[in-house]
């Protein structure tokens, strides 16, 4: 398994993992009315906008197998979330269902970690949907606390995110991707 920056020609492959992994991950947490609406061409474009400016947007990683198919991706940055004092947040982890539990999910974890301790951040945030045990339990053998929970909507249903934290991401020293 290779974990690389995302480079602008991923943008469709990204787009293939976000719809498929949300369709699996949030089947039956989110409305499948929703789920199923979910654009291929849409994402596609939102991540050519990421990846043209990674400055404004984030760094961006992919998992690639071998074959050189995306199986999954990563995305950090600098906190967009005024609610907790940290500097850094994973905005996005996901993988295609077929390659979880292998490791590669702590893979693309790590080199979001490096990155932001590479841009001088110290502590970093990432929001998981209450209801999503997986996600929750995966941030939490990662050594994520919670932090705190907000609402928002996906799909006209009102949900519940919690927060994990990081407070000091030095600790990744030795761990690499």
């Amino acid at each position: 398994m290779l974990i690389r920056n995302a480079q602008q020609e991923d943008a469709r492959a990204i787009a293939l993992v976000r719809v498929d992994s949300w369709r699996t991950t949030y089947r039956g947490l989110l409305p499948a009315s929703f789920l199923n609406g979910l654009s291929y061409r849409d994402v596609e474009h939102y991540w050519n906008g990421i990846l043209a400016d990674p400055a404004q947007h984030g760094w961006a990683f992919v998992a690639e197998a071998d074959g050189g198919q995306v199986v999954g991706f990563s995305l950090c940055g600098r906190t967009r979330d005024p609610l907790l004092p940290l500097e850094g947040e994973l905005f996005a982890l996901y993988l295609l269902q077929s390659h979880q539990r292998r490791g590669i999910g702590r893979q693309l974890f790590l080199a979001a970690v490096n990155q932001l301790r590479r841009a001088k951040l110290r502590g970093m945030l990432v929001w998981a949907l209450e209801t999503n045990q997986t996600a929750r339990a995966f941030y939490e053998r990662m050594g994520g606390v919670p932090a705190g929970q907000k609402n928002a909507v996906f799909g006209g249903m009102r949900v519940i995110q919690v927060a994990y934290r990081w407070d000091d991401l030095s600790q990744w020293d030795a761990e690499s991707p």
